[in-house]
């Protein structure tokens, strides 16, 4: 019987010590780790392999191992993002070469077949022992990622350490692109599915070079196997595992990229169908396109290949100044379907953001899609209308920059409103106490499962007063709501004096 496990990797020249995860795969044909490597000329490095199941060691042991194959992964792919806008790391912190490695121990030693051997080293019914068994992945896929980040700074603690996340973008069938955040050392972890079953290898983490969001890189196991050939040593591998399931998004293909040019400089968000011929987004994904007076200024929607580009026979009313909330009215539609709403929802609901952010090139047809929950609903009250309605959505799933004008859905594919932006919060200053000052001036960071979305109720609101010839009258406490700014008086009570 085939199986795996996860082991620690670490690279040692002179007085550096580099490290990675990575997996050991035990079959009838031979025993070999494989691994990810961003270092250049990597055999002028010494290899060691740690794979100990026990935690209370005192001692941990590192196996000399030896290279049979480096292989270099191409990432022309990817120079259409990592020529301006994006990082990969860790390779850019050393040249530009990740490669994937096979690695045997160096010797045949007592403690080199030690490692090798799951009864001696393991022992039998382990649970980091696992049937090797290879599946496939979509967009949406939930997935666990077993890995030894920090190994450096503490190889034992953090050995087998686990992680979850979801698959929310295939980047041209050659990487799967994850939420999933990255930490040091991940580069080679084990990535398989709820039942443990292999889906590829963490291969490092693009980074855009802002600061506005980055996601963790999956090399999946077919391209892995077109690197190293693993099916040689793998009687039981399966080169083309039976096709997957239809993915979340292709039951919300009214989810669209949106572009916008005032004339010099270029954008983008997303749009949503919100009726056959309306679309909806954030004023301020189309406001570069309205407020520009330019004769090149243009707002294209992507939609099956084509483009749709606004003209002036289209119509774009933003219905509040105090709402980030845009209809473009078509004159001419390709839609013949539109979104449908949910009629309610409640905190802690499972949700998903389907939006195109973070990048977008000439070809890419796929959304991102991200898990998370509702995390808080606000409703407040339209002066016009008694009752209350949701006006603000806080949900843990994720959002980037560009996907200003995407979706919330619920699990049943039901919009719950449109996502406007996500979280800014001050980075934690140090304080000098010899100087009696702050380290450095205050910074701000983004918290990408922090989004902020406008509820599907404010938006027929708004919808029902334009087609109805009413003015949209929104309480005045609403705009300090989505400023979060107190529209309350904070009442401290004291304990009554005898």
């Amino acid at each position: 019987m085939s199986f795996y496990s996860p082991v620690a990797v670490q690279f040692i020249k002179d007085d550096l010590v580099y490290a990675s995860s990575g997996i050991f795969i035990s079959s009838h044909e031979e025993d070999f780790v494989l691994t990810i490597s961003h270092l250049p000329d990597i055999y002028t490095f010494r290899i060691y392999i740690h794979r100990s199941d026990k935690k209370d060691l005192e001692d941990v042991f590192w196996h000399r191992a030896k290279i049979l194959v480096e292989a270099v992964i191409e990432m022309d792919n990817f120079q259409i993002l990592t020529r301006r806008e994006f990082n990969i790391f860790p390779r850019d912190s050393f040249g530009n070469t990740i490669s994937i490695l096979k690695l045997s121990l160096a010797s045949a030693s007592a403690s080199a077949s030690a490692l090798a051997s799951p009864v001696n080293n393991i022992g039998v019914g382990s649970p980091h022992i696992f049937p090797l068994k290879f599946t496939n992945a979509i967009v949406e896929t939930k997935i666990k990622v077993v890995s030894s980040p920090f190994s450096i700074t503490n190889s034992l603690v953090f050995h087998r350490f686990i992680s979850h996340g979801s698959i929310i973008y295939n980047f041209e069938n050659c990487c799967f692109l994850s939420d999933l955040r990255y930490l040091d050392n991940m580069c080679g972890g084990i990535v398989t599915d709820h039942k443990n079953q292999l889906i590829g290898l963490i291969l490092g983490n693009l980074r855009k070079r802002n600061g506005e969001g980055e996601l963790t890189m999956i090399l999946p196991w077919f391209r892995i196997n077109q690197l190293v050939t693993i099916e040689k040593s793998i009687p039981t591998y399966t080169p083309t595992p039976p096709p997957p399931p239809t993915p979340t998004y292709a039951h919300n293909q009214l989810v669209l990229p949106l572009t916008v040019s005032n004339g010099k400089d270029y954008t983008w968000g997303s749009c949503i169908t919100y009726k056959p011929n309306i679309l909806i987004t954030n004023s301020h994904v189309i406001l570069p396109y309205t407020n520009s007076t330019h004769r090149y200024k243009s707002a294209e929607i992507h939609y099956n290949n084509k483009v749709i580009a606004l003209t002036l026979k289209d119509k774009i009313i933003i219905p509040s100044l105090d709402l980030d909330l845009s209809f473009i009215f078509l004159a001419q539609s390709p839609f013949h379907t539109a979104i449908s709403p949910s009629s309610e929802f409640k905190v802690e609901e499972e949700v998903y953001t389907q939006s195109f952010g973070l990048f977008l090139h000439h070809n890419q047809t796929m959304p991102l899609i991200s898990y998370g929950i509702i995390n808080c609903i606000y409703s407040i009250k339209t002066t016009n209308n008694l009752r209350c309605i949701p006006g603000l959505i806080v949900s843990s799933a994720s959002s980037y920059n560009g996907c200003s004008g995407g979706a919330l859905f619920n699990i049943n594919h039901q919009l719950v409103g449109i996502i406007c932006c996500n979280a800014e919060v001050y980075k934690p200053v140090v304080f000098d106490a010899e100087h009696q000052q702050e380290e450095e001036e205050e910074k701000v960071e983004k918290i990408t499962d922090f989004t902020f979305v406008l509820p599907v109720q404010l938006i027929d609101y708004c919808y029902n007063c334009i087609v109805n010839g009413e003015k949209v009258e929104i309480d005045p406490r609403f705009a300090n709501l989505w400023k979060l700014k107190k529209f309350h008086k904070d009442i401290l009570i004291e304990p009554a004096k005898l």
